[in-house]
């Protein structure tokens, strides 16, 4: 829902966290581990969308456990989004992989403080 807001409202919300995004939409099961269509349709959204940084910022992240497991080949595509958009790592967006956390509340909480450190920063 975050990366949904500031893409769709960027005029709203200048800052999103989209932690452990649901890349897949559905069961990976059903869609497939890596699913090319999805993995295009979302860079295409995002193509579409993200315009130049302008001062907003956003955090995308996930985990290599559970559910997280499932959303490196999305991410990969969305980092070079962004990338290809203009956008600089490390001060529009930040892109983290959390080696062995999972799709639950518990592993984002642990995260949050680097998460809204880095959000938040001047």
């Amino acid at each position: 829902m975050s990366c949904y807001a500031f893409l769709e409202r960027p005029e709203t919300y200048g800052r999103a966290g989209c932690v452990s995004s649901h890349w897949p939409a559905a069961d990976p099961r059903q869609v497939g581990e890596a699913n090319p269509e999805l993995i295009a349709l979302w860079d295409g959204w995002f193509a579409a969308r993200l315009g130049q940084p302008g001062g907003r910022r956003v955090w995308l992240d996930h985990g290599t456990a559970t559910l997280d497991a499932f959303y490196a080949p999305y991410q990969q595509k969305i980092d070079a989004r962004f990338a290809a958009s203009g956008w600089q790592r490390g001060r529009d967006w930040e892109s983290k992989v959390y080696d062995g956390a999972e799709h639950e509340e518990n592993a984002w909480a642990r995260r949050l403080p680097e998460v809204f450190g880095w959000l938040l920063r001047k």
